[in-house]
């Protein structure tokens, strides 16, 4: 089967190019804020593109069918794009209190603690702001309190966040922009006496999948796999990509 040699026969890729716009868009100028109103925002679109498409009904209009259709999958882009958005309160370099949740179980490194979090409140000077934000939080393996700490704990803390390195060679992995990916743009290291947990919140069923992974990660390490080894099995059989 040949491939389509004009515009109009290929109606998917005409599909993609609003959707990849409102991706660039909200990821260059940053349109839109994460709040509850947001996400109504495609639905709202979406009953005046059913309305149009009830309504329309002459040749002549039927270009408003089409622009309400690229409108709406603009605007899904650019709802898509909102996990790319991040707080203007949360700096590099910059000494800051917050209050923080896990966001799995602390994996023990070869000279710290490694855990995801998620950042959920910034002290400001207009108080306590909400931050939607994640950052890799490293304790000192001595550290006996850090190493208690499980999924869905809450802790309050400073930080100082630290970019990731740019790859100094060409083509070399860039962890930054992975990282970012996931939203989580910045990493910081939080020395022993410099923290307290305050709290506890958790989902049941994904601290369950979390206790039944690190039961199969154990597993495989009592068998003799380590390295790049237990790494690329782990990432393949159960998701974990943290190694």
């Amino acid at each position: 089967m040949n491939a389509p040699f004009t515009y109009h026969e290929a109606p998917f890729f005409r599909l993609v190019i609003p959707l990849i716009l409102g991706i660039a868009l909200q990821f260059k100028f940053q349109i839109l804020t994460a709040n509850q109103n947001t996400a109504l925002l495609p639905l709202v679109i979406f009953i005046f593109l059913a309305i149009s498409f009830a309504v329309v009904s002459q040749w002549r209009y039927r270009w408003v069918y089409g622009l309400m259709l690229n409108t709406f999958i603009l605007a899904c882009g650019l709802t898509l794009s909102l996990n790319l958005t991040f707080s203007d309160n949360l700096e590099a370099e910059k000494e800051t209190k917050v209050i923080a949740r896990l966001l799995d179980n602390p994996q023990q490194r070869a000279k710290s603690i490694k855990v995801k979090c998620k950042v959920e409140s910034i002290l400001t000077n207009q108080g306590l702001v909400n931050s939607e934000e994640s950052i890799l939080i490293y304790f000192e393996l001595s550290d006996s309190m850090a190493q208690e700490l499980t999924y869905g704990d809450i802790i309050a803390t400073k930080i100082t966040p630290t970019q990731f390195e740019s790859p100094k060679n060409p083509y070399q992995f860039d962890i930054g922009k992975n990282l970012l990916l996931d939203k989580i743009r910045y990493s910081t290291f939080v020395k022993t006496g410099r923290w307290i947990k305050i709290s506890q919140s958790e989902n049941k069923l994904i601290k369950t999948s979390f206790n039944i992974r690190d039961n199969f990660l154990e597993v495989f390490s009592r068998n003799g796999l380590e390295g790049s080894q237990l790494a690329v099995l782990s990432a393949l059989t159960l998701g974990y990509k943290d190694m």
